[in-house]
C-alpha cells in the first residue's frame, strides 16, 4: 500500500468511515477545483487513477475496501455538483428579511449581501478573496441595524438545499466604513475586530452542524457600538481537509449594515483580510479526527467591544461569544449577553466530530434551543 495511504489511515486513526469520508471530500475536490490545484494543498496523489489503483492495493477481504470503492463511486457520481459548497441566501435582522444574490449573478437590488462569483471556498492565507468571498461585488444597500440588533444569516449548499458541512468554526467580524454608506467601501482596506466565535459543543459536535439541518446562525451585535456604517463578516471554516497545509475551506460572507443609535465604543485591535490568518495557524492546520484538546481559533482574540458586553459565564475554549450568537430556528433570537446568566461548566475532555457528506442528514439535536443560544454567551478565554 502506498505510504502516502498509510500515512492517511494513521492521522485518522484507522477509522474506515472517516477514511473514505476523506476520499470523497478530496476526490470531490479535485473535480471542482482542479487536480493539480488540489495537490499543492494535499500531500497524496495528483489523479483518481492514482486512487483507484491505490484502492486496489487493498486486500478484498478487508472491509476497507467496500468503504473505499463506495465512496469512490459516489464521488464520480456527484463531482458535478456544487451542493458541497454554499453561500449566504438570506439576512434577517430584527425580524426584517434580506435576500441575498443568486451566486454568479451580480448584486440584488436592494440586499445588503455582497455577491460572490462562485460557491467554491476560498483556499489560502494570501487570498485576496478572504475578505469578503470569492471576487465579492459591492451591494447597493445598506440594511439599518442597532446596538443589540439580532441577526439570523441563512446559509444553503450550491444546490439550493442546507449547509453541507459539519465541522470547523464560526467567526464572525465587523469593520468601519469609515462613514454611513458601505456601498462604495472596499473590504480590502477594511480594519476587521472579531465580535464572536463559535466552535465546539460540550456533546462533541461543532456549531456548524446545526446549519446542516436548515437552521440559520444567530448573531447579537455589540452593544456600544459607535454610529454609521459597518461590514459585516460572518465566516464558516470547514476542516475535513485541513490535516494539511492550505486544506481548509474558507466561506466568507460579507453584509452592509448602517448602525444607529448613539453609543460610542470603538474596537481596541483589527486585523485585515489578507493578513488575519496564516495558513500554518493552529485552528487551521489541524486534525480533528479526533481534535485533541481546546480547538484554537484563528484570527486573533474577540474585541474588547464584544467581549465587554459578555455575560459572566465560565466556559471551555472550544466554544466563545461575545455579543452573542449561535445556530437556532429562525424565530429563535439569540438572547443579549447581558440576559444570560446560568454558568455552564467548562468542557475538557478532547473532542471528536466526524465528517458528513452533503447528501447525508446531521444527526438530530438533543439539546433544545434555549440551551444552544444560552451557552453561546461564554466569555473569551485564552488558549
Amino acid at each position: 500500500m502506498d505510504a502516502n495511504l498509510r500515512s492517511l489511515r494513521e492521522k485518522l486513526g484507522g477509522d474506515e468511515t472517516k477514511i473514505s469520508d476523506y476520499f470523497r471530500d478530496t476526490l470531490e475536490d479535485r473535480h471542482i477545483h482542479g487536480v493539480e490545484n488540489m495537490a499543492e494543498s494535499a500531500s497524496f496523489p495528483r489523479t483518481t487513477n492514482v486512487w483507484q489503483q491505490e484502492i486496489d492495493e487493498i486486500p478484498n477481504s478487508t472491509i476497507m475496501k467496500s468503504f473505499f470503492l463506495a465512496a469512490f463511486a459516489a464521488t464520480l457520481a456527484l463531482a458535478p455538483y456544487v451542493a458541497a459548497h454554499g453561500s449566504v441566501h438570506k439576512i434577517v435582522i430584527d425580524g426584517k428579511e434580506y435576500d441575498g444574490p443568486a451566486v454568479g449573478k451580480g448584486p440584488l437590488s436592494g440586499s445588503p449581501i455582497r455577491a460572490i462569483s462562485e460557491v467554491d471556498p476560498v483556499k489560502g492565507a494570501t487570498n485576496p478573496s478572504l475578505s469578503c468571498g470569492q471576487n465579492a461585488s459591492l451591494a447597493d444597500t445598506t440594511a439599518s441595524a442597532n446596538p443589540g440588533s439580532q441577526l439570523q444569516l441563512f446559509w444553503i449548499n450550491g444546490q439550493g438545499g442546507p449547509w453541507p458541512h459539519n465541522a470547523g468554526p464560526i467567526i464572525n467580524y465587523m469593520a468601519s466604513c469609515g462613514g454611513n454608506d458601505c456601498s462604495q467601501f472596499d473590504a480590502s482596506k477594511a480594519e476587521w475586530f472579531k465580535i464572536e466565535q463559535s466552535g465546539v459543543q460540550s456533546d462533541g459536535t461543532w456549531e456548524q452542524a446545526a446549519l446542516m439541518q436548515g437552521q440559520p446562525f444567530s448573531l447579537t451585535l455589540p452593544e456600544n457600538l459607535k454610529p454609521g456604517g459597518y461590514l459585516l463578516r460572518n465566516e464558516i471554516i470547514s476542516l475535513q481537509l485541513a490535516m494539511s497545509s492550505g486544506g481548509y475551506e474558507s466561506y466568507p460572507s460579507c453584509s452592509q449594515l448602517l448602525i444607529g443609535g448613539n453609543g460610542n465604543g470603538v474596537p481596541d485591535e483589527t486585523v485585515q483580510f489578507p493578513g488575519a490568518y496564516s495558513d500554518n495557524d493552529p485552528g487551521l492546520l489541524v486534525n480533528i479526527y479526533p481534535l485533541a484538546g481546546p480547538y484554537v481559533f484563528p484570527g486573533g482574540p474577540i474585541s474588547n467591544l464584544a467581549s465587554s458586553a459578555a455575560s459572566g459565564m465560565t466556559g471551555g475554549s472550544n466554544n466563545t461569544s461575545s455579543a452573542g450568537g449561535g445556530a437556532g430556528s429562525a424565530s429563535s433570537a439569540a438572547p443579549s449577553a447581558a440576559s444570560s446568566s446560568a454558568a455552564k461548566p467548562s468542557a475538557t475532555a478532547s473532542l471528536a466530530s466526524a465528517p458528513a457528506s452533503a447528501s447525508s442528514p446531521a444527526s438530530t439535536k438533543t439539546c433544545g434551543s434555549k440551551k444552544r443560544m444560552a451557552k453561546r454567551h461564554i466569555r473569551h478565554a485564552s488558549h
